[in-house]
């Protein structure tokens, strides 16, 4: 008896064994190849030369920044090669060395002036190889190498992937007030543009917004004792039998989303039902609004608005606005020409839902009419109590031909080092000059 136990036993571990060594290369290869598990609140690696994306992480009143992120490389979509990259980030996924929190407090030296630069994933640096080749790292470069010595400029990167203005008005009030800026620099307009409308996120909202509304309402919201991880089954049974709600005490979680299946991502598929032409001029309203509080929040300090670069051709955008001086009849003709122009097209098109295929009335709208209100902005609040306020349409500092532009590009907004060195010498030198250390 107790030999035929232990024969029995020896068959079952010898079974056990045979199991094991047929699954275990199988659960170690698809281990290697898992990227779906990542720690939160410790570096990572990120599997940089992909799509550019960057890993985000839920964070209060400005909804999420970049993970703590190590970047090895990025994808350059328009000529098929992989870009090297050094890249990493503070504990909150800014592209900055400094560690920032809202009661801290920057002591400036004697002879030190402070820049913020602000704006989306193009400020943050996407496309950068190293931390100082990124717009605000060339910035900085290039304003000590004008400065010679007079005054010592430092740049702090305050860029997020896909912030709208908002997000950056609400990150600037947290983490800018207490540095104490003498300049703040803005590029932004792209996001603004295309996440109300393109990503269907609705008017107002961040992106990210619907999927986060769906999960918070589905679980935090909508239960009273809510189960945070629950399978497909357990939860068909919870929705549709009373006797398995009263013996379990849950109930079921309820995700009914609203998808755009031409999205770009899982993420970005989930959206908010919004016709073009109210969603277009109410997303046009809140971004110039978010530009003007930006500019109240440090009322001492001088501002550059501009307006973030794409590939295409400038003009299939912006038409021949700029090809004449600020104020001439020739430049005053041209945009109104464009700004009635893409007002009928926005009419036309108004009652559309927005989505992916629909969007362009509504974000050309946005992006034309937003680098338009910023320059009136900037017209309105420059020599006011001292201090000088300009706009500059980036896109400008590029020739108008696409085929030109790309060196300047790796995807249709995204910098390489030298779109990233050609802007951060523009802005050094509009802000030496204005400081008296350059001439014209």
């Amino acid at each position: 008896m107790v030999k035929s136990i232990f024969r029995y036993l020896a068959i079952a571990v010898v079974n056990i064994i045979v199991f094991v060594a047929l699954v275990a290369p199988i659960e170690m290869y698809y281990r290697y190849h898992d990227k779906s598990q990542r720690p939160f609140g410790e570096q990572v690696e990120a599997p940089g030369g992909q799509d550019n994306g960057l890993w985000q992480e839920f964070r209060p009143y400005i909804m999420f920044t970049t993970v703590n992120t190590l970047y090895k490389g990025w994808s350059n979509q328009l000529t098929g090669e992989t870009i090297p990259a050094n890249v990493t980030t503070n504990s909150l996924g800014f592209r900055d060395d400094r560690e920032f929190t809202p009661a801290s407090t920057y002591r400036k030296a004697p002879n030190e002036k402070v820049v913020l630069f602000t704006g989306g994933s193009v400020a943050w640096g996407v496309g950068a190889s190293e931390n100082d080749r990124t717009v605000p790292g060339r910035i900085e470069h290039y304003l000590n190498l004008g400065a010679k010595g007079k005054t010592r400029y430092t740049v702090i990167n305050l860029g997020m992937g896909s912030f709208i203005a908002f997000q950056q008005y609400i990150a600037l009030s947290l983490y800018g007030v207490g540095f104490d800026p003498d300049w703040v620099v803005v590029m932004d307009g792209f996001n603004d543009a295309f996440v109300a409308c393109k990503q269907s996120q609705g008017s107002y909202n961040p992106m990210f917004f619907s999927i986060m509304k769906m999960y918070l309402d589905g679980y935090l919201l909508g239960s009273e004792k809510p189960v945070m991880y629950r399978g497909r089954v357990e939860n068909w049974l919870l929705k549709h039998s009373a006797a398995v709600r009263a013996i379990t005490g849950q109930a079921p979680i309820y995700l009914n989303p609203l998808i755009d299946k031409d999205g770009e991502s899982e993420v970005r598929q989930v959206i908010q039902k919004a016709e073009i032409g109210e969603t277009a001029r109410n997303q046009l309203a809140f971004y110039l609004r978010a530009e003007a509080l930006t500019a109240s929040l440090f009322p001492k300090a001088n501002v550059i608005f501009s307006t973030q670069p794409m590939v295409n051709d400038f003009r299939g955008d912006f038409t021949k606005i700029y090809d004449y001086e600020v104020g001439s009849p020739e430049r005053n003709k041209a945009i109104s020409e464009r700004v009635s122009g893409l007002e009928h097209y926005l009419e036309y098109n108004k009652s559309l839902q927005c989505g992916v295929k629909t969007s362009h009335p509504a974000d050309i709208y946005i992006l034309v009419n937003g680098a338009l209100g910023l320059e009136r902005l900037a017209s309105e609040l420059n020599n006011k109590n001292g201090r000088h306020v300009e706009y500059i349409n980036t896109g400008t500092l590029m020739p108008n031909n696409r085929e030109e532009r790309i060196p300047y590009f790796i995807d249709g907004a995204h910098l390489t080092d030298k779109g990233m060195d050609l802007l951060g010498k523009y802005y050094a030198t509009r802000i030496l000059l204005a400081d008296g250390l350059s001439e014209r």
